[in-house]
């Protein structure tokens, strides 16, 4: 009936490199502020409809 819809929903990875300061989604990857990475980080949403968040620290 609905074979046109996926039968699982796309994930959309989203990993934060805190030592590198890099935040990379579906969209490409960015690099953060040395002096306000921590802040910057703040301000950002990690939450979408099909996100998963990974935060590395290498």
């Amino acid at each position: 009936m609905h074979d046109h819809l996926p039968s699982a929903p796309l994930l959309e990875p989203i990993e934060i490199n805190i030592r590198q300061r890099t935040y990379q989604t579906i969209h490409g990857t960015f690099q953060l502020s040395a002096n306000d990475c921590m802040q910057e980080l703040f301000h950002r949403s990690y939450l979408t409809a099909f996100g998963v968040t990974t935060i590395v620290k290498y």
